[in-house]
């Protein structure tokens, strides 16, 4: 048995899913002088969060109120200048420092690439999202909010799970499938010929194009 709960706050919302984990019994003592019903057979239920949300728009109704909210990734919509944190610093830091700022859960520890050193800030008017992003594709990874709000870096994996019809509200499906096949990058700088270098892994069949992450600053060819 699953049934819903929300919780609300001033702020935002946090979905919940009941589900049973240990069936009710029905259990009576015989004994007329005692009460009729045992005490600790009512069956044990568990509060499965399903995210964090912060709501933008919440309208007033006779009988109801109609909350629009969306997830923490909103929250990194802040001036990357707030950030304090001293340079040369790993991927790592940066990632917590941005989370710190923002008001988020630390992402886990460990992810591809997390001890890569950036040596200089980025310049230019970034937020917190552009600077996660940019972590995000050096860690050739998404970056998404999980059940219980903190920021989590992980990539697709195959499962054996089966998705009808039935559990989705709307499917627009292409029959153009995309498969990244390598990945360039083109630094400002020249080399000795007065000529860019540009640095590919993979193949050109469907490359995506890193040139404008301003963390990578070094060690292109690793």
């Amino acid at each position: 048995m699953i049934s819903g709960a929300m919780l609300l706050s001033e702020v935002w919302v946090i979905p919940t899913v009941k589900l049973l984990v240990v069936e009710p019994v029905d259990a009576h003592f015989i004994q007329a002088s005692q009460p009729s019903k045992m005490v600790g057979f009512d069956g044990e239920w568990e509060h499965i969060p399903v995210g964090q949300f912060n709501i933008d728009v919440a309208d007033r109704l006779r009988s109801t109120i109609d909350i629009k909210a969306v997830d923490n990734m909103i929250l990194l919509d802040k001036s990357y200048n707030l950030s304090k944190i001293t340079f040369p610093t790993t991927l790592e830091r940066i990632l917590q420092d941005a989370c710190s700022i923002a008001g988020v859960g630390t992402p886990q520890k460990g992810f591809v690439n997390d001890d890569y050193v950036v040596q200089q800030r980025p310049e230019g008017e970034l937020s917190l999202r552009n600077i996660v992003g940019f972590v995000a594709e050096l860690a050739g990874s998404y970056a998404k909010f999980d059940r219980t709000g903190r920021l989590y870096m992980g990539w697709y994996e195959d499962t054996d799970i089966t998705i009808t019809k039935h559990q989705r509200m709307e499917l627009k499906q292409s029959d153009y499938e995309v498969q990244i096949t390598g990945v360039s990058f083109e630094p400002d700088e020249k080399n000795e010929d007065d000529k860019k270098t540009v640095y590919m892994v993979g193949t050109d069949d469907y490359m995506i194009d890193i040139s404008d992450n301003l963390l990578l600053q070094d060690k292109y060819d690793v």
